[in-house]
């Protein structure tokens, strides 16, 4: 039985490969959604308590609240970006993420903030915005996969380093609400008719080959790949580990990227200057990213992805001691570093590991419940500052699990199938 790329259109030559146009959005798709409540969410929360006089767990719950809600659906859209491609979904997602920021320039209770955050959660953004970028960049290339996803997922980074000065001068000068509402009109305007005019689903619904190639790999080439049903995935030992182990990253992750910037600021350290290292830690994640694309070729996914996670630890170690500014620069290059290399070298491994074809829907499951056991740890972090009144003990418990994470992850070899003939 024939595959869909074997029935494609025939190979059309070409000078400029499209898949880097698709690159190209998703770099400005992931630095505008950090703007987005994304990353720079924990610089609204000092202010908003300050207003509002909410403590630290209802943000926590917040957070918790948008990943649950990205289980419910993570796996429809998956499967949309599948058959369908990204250009709907990402345009309506960010059309709803917008409005729901609008939203909440006008909330005065916390069940005003708890709704926006379930909204944005069941249409896949927040950290399922991942989704949206791994599953179309993997459709796309496959021999350089590692280079078009590093480039692909700098737009976070990228997007910090503007973004967070920005919310700060924002917040100061205008306050937190109308921050909000500006970021959430010019985000949907701006993301809205990008994904519609420019993204496609895959290259051979324009006549081509993932990396630009002009002719199909040999059986067993660099550029040949199996892919993996959804079905098929979870029937393989292999799919349960990497899934535990990034449930247990994502864990850790979530207990230290909300919280950090509050953590500096309680720890003495002036807003500004805290904004700047965050500044500073994406530079890192930028150029960390560019070196990735070569690393790759060099060193197995898996490995990556533990040296990421050694980077954060480290960072968590910093931020158990931090109390001057040099080391709350050194504490946030680390972060930028771990969580650059980890989360790209994460969307690699799920693509080398199952292919292509179907990633999708495979993602459409493991994102949703990484990111649901991760979830748990924002309720978690806010609820042992409130009742020790220190995030200390939520620091340690993020080191151990990142050892734990990388105990699973690292020992995994890629599978292996027998494929029956004609099979893709």
């Amino acid at each position: 039985m024939e595959s869909s790329a074997q029935r494609a259109t025939p190979v059309r030559k070409t000078g400029f490969f499209y898949g880097w146009v698709v690159v190209t959005v998703m770099v400005a798709f992931s630095a505008i959604t950090v703007a987005m409540a994304g990353p720079n969410f924990g610089q609204f929360i000092k202010p908003m308590q300050a207003e509002l006089g909410w403590g630290a767990t209802i943000f926590g719950i917040s957070q918790t609240v948008r990943m649950f809600a990205g289980v419910v659906t993570g796996p429809a859209i998956g499967r949309m970006i599948d058959r369908f491609g990204p250009r709907v979904p990402v345009a309506t997602a960010a059309l709803l993420l917008g409005l729901s920021l609008i939203a909440m320039k006008w909330m005065s209770t916390q069940w005003q903030m708890l709704v926006p955050f379930a909204i944005t959660g069941l249409i896949g953004m927040g950290r399922a915005a991942d989704m949206y970028v791994g599953a179309t960049i993997a459709k796309w290339f496959i021999r350089k996969r590692g280079l078009a996803m590093s480039i692909a997922m700098a737009g976070t980074p990228i997007g910090i380093i503007f973004v967070f000065p920005l919310t700060q001068y924002l917040i100061d000068h205008f306050g937190w609400r109308q921050t909000l509402f500006i970021f959430g009109a010019s985000g949907a305007a701006l993301i809205v008719p990008m994904s519609l005019i420019w993204l496609r689903r895959e290259p051979e619904d324009m006549g081509l080959l993932p990396d630009g190639d002009t002719s199909r790999p040999s059986v067993g080439s660099a550029g040949d790949e199996t892919s993996w049903t959804r079905a098929e995935a979870m029937r393989h030992p292999t799919f349960w580990l990497m899934l535990l182990g990034f449930s247990l990253f994502s864990f850790a992750f979530s207990t230290v990227t909300v919280f950090r910037v509050p953590h500096y600021i309680e720890r003495g350290l002036n807003p500004s200057t805290v904004a700047f290292a965050v500044t500073a830690d994406s530079i890192v994640a930028v150029i960390s990213s560019v070196v990735l694309g070569t690393v790759f070729a060099r060193a197995a996914s898996r490995v990556v992805v533990a040296a990421g996670m050694a980077g954060m630890a480290a960072c968590t170690a910093l931020l158990i001691v931090v109390g001057d500014n040099w080391v709350l620069f050194i504490s946030s290059m680390l972060w930028g570093f771990g969580i650059q290399v980890a989360i790209v070298a994460q969307s690699v491994m799920w693509g080398d590991y199952w292919g292509r074809r179907h990633l999708g829907a495979i993602r459409g499951i493991t994102i949703p419940l990484t990111i649901g056991v991760g979830s748990t740890a924002f309720f978690i972090a806010g609820l042992i500052r409130d009742e020790a009144g220190s995030y200390t003990p939520a620091w340690f418990m993020a080191i151990a699990v990142f050892a734990a994470s990388v105990a699973v992850l690292l020992p995994l070899r890629k599978p292996r199938r027998r494929l029956a003939p004609g099979r893709p």
